[in-house]
C-alpha cells in the first residue's frame, strides 16, 4: 500500500467533496453559479464585470473539478486551482489541501468514484433498478443519485 496519494489522487478526493464547496472555499463569495458551471471573475476570486467571470469551472460530467480561465487559455484541475488562487508553491498547496480534507500520511488510499456512463434512455429496454457502490463511498452515491435524477 502505498502512503502518498498522487496529485489526481488528490483532485479526485476534492471532487468528491463538492467542487463548488472547494471552490467558493478558494475563491469566496463572488463565485456564480449557473447550469453545470462556476463562474468567477479570475483566480483572485475577483467577481468580474457584470457578474459575469472569464474563469470557468465544471461541476458536472466527465470534466467535473476542470476549469478553464478564457482570457489567458489557463487550465487545469483542482489541484491546480488551489495553487494559484493561494499563489502557493505545489507542495504547500498539496499540504493545505491534505489539511482541508483532514488527510494524514497514513491516511488509506480513498475508493475511486464510480465513473457513469450517459445512456439515452429511448435506447434502453429495461429500466435500471440496481446501482452497486462500494461499502463506505456514501458521498458517492449521493452524486449518483443527483446525476442520475
Amino acid at each position: 500500500m502505498r502512503n502518498q496519494l498522487s496529485i489526481p489522487d488528490l483532485n479526485r478526493c476534492l471532487v468528491d467533496h463538492g467542487v463548488e464547496r472547494v471552490v467558493r472555499h478558494l475563491l469566496g463569495d463572488q463565485v456564480k453559479k449557473s447550469s453545470g458551471y462556476l463562474h468567477v471573475g479570475n483566480l483572485n476570486g475577483d467577481r468580474g464585470k457584470d457578474g459575469e467571470g472569464s474563469v470557468a469551472i465544471y461541476l458536472t460530467g466527465p470534466k467535473i473539478g476542470r476549469w478553464y480561465e478564457n482570457t489567458t487559455d489557463e487550465h487545469g484541475d483542482l489541484v491546480e486551482l488551489w495553487t494559484l488562487s493561494r499563489n502557493i508553491s505545489k507542495g504547500d498547496a498539496l499540504k493545505e489541501i491534505k489539511s482541508y480534507l483532514n488527510i494524514t500520511n497514513n491516511s488509506p488510499l480513498p475508493a475511486p468514484r464510480p465513473s457513469l456512463k450517459v445512456v439515452d434512455s429511448s435506447k434502453v429496454d429495461e429500466p435500471i433498478e440496481e446501482i452497486s457502490i462500494p461499502p463506505g463511498n456514501e458521498r458517492n452515491l449521493r452524486y449518483m443519485e443527483n446525476a442520475l435524477a
